[in-house]
């Protein structure tokens, strides 16, 4: 226990706006607004995380939205969406909001496929494929420099996840060659 634990989190007091719309924007790297590389406490909208001592970790959870929020050093680098419920993650419920791509709202949903997401975006600039793996099969990657939309497969072929991240993961050597990705960076 640290010296100012009994303190409590912060982020337990966040008090959640019931009008908020729940957006993610691709583009502009946003959740309802709250873009990355803003402070973790901007999404006090959201309400409290249902995770513990989340300030403390950089990881705020919030199970019933599908969200996942990421930071390092109190600002915050990755969003990470549910799409569809996962076995492996039962208590994560589908994300209940709309995703934005350039202002207009896109299709994603527990019954999008690859073909919809390369319709939706283009060829992705890396895909890793691991049949072996039970929980998530096939990867996409869309990259800039300092941007990444990553899109999570379940066995079955149907989107599970979508992560958005800046500073990108691929962007070190180490990421790019776990997922067998030989293309020099920045893409």
């Amino acid at each position: 226990m640290g010296l100012f634990d009994f303190l409590g989190d912060p982020a337990k007091k966040w008090v959640r706006e019931t009008a908020l719309k729940l957006e993610v924007d691709l583009k502009q790297a946003g959740l309802c607004g709250v873009r990355l590389g803003s402070r973790p406490a901007s999404l006090s909208r959201l309400g409290p995380p249902s995770n513990r001592h989340p300030a403390k970790r950089g990881y705020y959870a919030w199970n019933e939205l599908g969200l996942d929020a990421y930071s390092d050093k109190d600002i915050l680098e990755t969003y990470s969406v549910t799409v569809a419920r996962k076995d492996y993650e039962p208590e994560t419920a589908p994300f209940p909001g709309v995703f934005l791509l350039d202002g207009k709202p896109v299709a994603l949903s527990g019954t999008t496929r690859r073909e919809d997401i390369v319709r939706l975006l283009g060829e992705p600039w890396h895909e890793y494929s691991d049949p072996d793996d039970d929980e998530v099969t096939l990867t996409l990657w869309y990259e800039t420099r300092t941007l990444e939309w990553v899109f999570e497969f379940l066995p079955a072929g149907t989107l599970a996840t979508v992560i958005v991240s800046s500073p990108p993961d691929l962007a070190e050597e180490t990421t790019r060659r776990f997922v067998k990705c030989e293309k020099p960076w920045p893409p």
